[in-house]
């Protein structure tokens, strides 16, 4: 390019469009989990789905509610010393040396909103806390995704992706509570391609269920694609998704907490409360942050 000798590779970097009141979304389809990925800052909250960064807008509490909270959480805390964790051994190299409920205080006192939102919504301390450390941990990139798919692994209960545990053990169903947000961002953003879930299991009308596949990968079922072909209901799954998408609502998720419980209408990227909710959110991100583009 004539006169760009000397130039930085930033000065040739373009901005975002504003969002504007006719602008359109784009679709599940078309890529919208990497267009959140791409213009989200990093005061949104992640998922550990490749490239998804989700808006949320952290409910207003009083002072006196989230003091009322970490109390609570303090409570936790010193009564957890159970004979057992009294006479546990740490190794070497264990990475977070913490009980639960020294993890669960740090968490309350970081980002109070939200385990208090958990909290309101019905969650035990022990599932809010494996819910919320993964909502608040860093995104994985589409490189990672990449290479996972071409070293053959995908997301299921036998190799995990996003991070949901053995879904075999009983004593993991803690862990249910993210499985189901887990689905409902799978089936709402779309940021995972079909090849990273594999098979489409067949539902009872005998049509290939783009919810089973999900609901398999984050092991709430057991569907799969069979020879002879094996029927299965999508009761369940729909169930979970229902309840995710109720989750994300409750802790100011966009675009859940638009629609009562979380219930995405079918094209819900094209309503206009979504719109103008995310370019007001952008706004305020741009405001908290001068240093964002």
């Amino acid at each position: 390019m004539p006169g760009s000798v000397g130039r930085s590779a930033s000065a040739f970097k373009e901005r975002n469009p504003p969002i504007r009141g006719h602008f359109v979304l784009p679709t599940p389809e078309e890529g919208l989990a990497g267009w959140l990925g791409r213009i989200m800052p990093s005061t949104a909250l992640t998922f550990s789905t490749p490239g998804v960064r989700v808006p949320v807008r952290p409910l207003e509490c009083a002072r006196v509610t989230l003091e009322a909270h970490e109390h609570r959480a303090i409570a936790i805390w010193e009564h957890g010393w159970t004979p057992r964790e009294e006479l546990r051994v740490l190794n070497a190299l264990d990475v977070d040396r913490r009980t639960l409920g020294a993890r669960y205080l740090a968490l309350v006192q970081r980002s109070g909103w939200l385990t208090h939102a958990l909290e309101q919504a019905g969650l035990g301390w022990t599932a809010s806390l494996l819910l919320a450390e993964r909502l608040t941990q860093p995104v994985v990139t589409f490189f990672d995704a990449q290479e996972r798919m071409t070293s053959g692994a995908r997301a299921s209960a036998e190799a995990p992706w996003p991070d949901l545990g053995d879904t075999r053990r009983g004593a993991e169903r803690l862990l249910t509570p993210y499985r189901h947000v887990a689905l409902a961002v799978l089936m709402d953003l779309r940021p995972l391609a079909s090849e990273f879930l594999g098979a489409e299991p067949l539902d009872v009308k005998r049509r290939p269920s783009a919810l089973l596949q999900a609901a398999a990968a984050c092991g709430i079922t057991r569907a799969v694609l069979t020879d002879p072909p094996t029927f299965w209901s999508t009761k369940g799954a729909a169930n979970a998704q229902r309840e995710g998408r109720r989750l994300l609502a409750a802790i100011g998720a966009w675009p859940w907490v638009l629609f009562d419980m979380g219930a995405l209408p079918a094209k819900w990227w094209t309503e206009p409360t979504v719109r103008s909710w995310l370019g007001t959110w952008l706004a305020r991100a741009r405001g908290l942050d001068p240093g964002w583009p």
